[in-house]
């Protein structure tokens, strides 16, 4: 009996990065009576926009492509044979993109309290956050939990990059613009 084996799949990624084919996303059909020509279909659930399902060769297909944007995609990769003696074999996978749904911040107030959670999908909980590059306005901070907290002092606009990790360690980051 044809099995089908991951070799690996692909797991997690950034939001923004590009998913290039390679081992991490090849989907091969493996074990007895695997040779001759495999058609590979997406038969369950649904890849990110901007990830398609590709055959590369008789008895493998991978998942290539630049997720248009984060989250969690669960999808099932049906392969078939029609010659004999004919099979069709299946695996459930699972892609994470981890980032930030929305990446515009409200406007703050010069001298009045703000408090705004940065949100990200994709990820394993608990995530924390860090300013990595640029200036937040005088008087805000980030805290680890991801919300621009403070009272603003200075007037202007912003422009900051925050980094956020997950629980699996994986690190990912988003440029980030806000206005006084």
């Amino acid at each position: 009996m044809a099995t089908t084996s991951l070799l690996p799949h692909p797991g997690w990624m950034c939001f923004g990065e590009e998913l290039l084919p390679g081992a991490t996303n090849t989907y091969t059909v493996t074990g007895l009576n695997s040779a001759g020509d495999w058609t590979f279909v997406l038969s369950a659930g649904a890849l990110p926009d901007g990830v398609t399902l590709d055959k590369t060769g008789p008895n493998t297909a991978e998942i290539s492509g630049s997720p248009s944007a984060p989250g969690v995609y669960t999808y099932t990769i049906l392969a078939y044979r029609a010659a004999m003696p004919s099979q069709t074999v299946s695996v459930t996978d699972t892609l994470s993109v981890f980032g930030m749904p929305d990446t515009s911040i409200p406007n703050a107030t010069d001298c009045e309290n703000y408090s705004q959670p940065l949100v990200t999908v994709g990820g394993l909980d608990p995530v924390t956050f860090a300013l990595t590059n640029g200036e937040l306005p005088t008087g805000l901070t980030i805290e680890p939990d991801g919300t621009i907290d403070g009272v603003p002092t200075s007037i202007g606009t912003f422009n900051f990059t925050v980094s956020f990790t997950a629980a699996n360690g994986i690190t990912c980051g988003q440029a980030l613009q806000m206005n006084v």
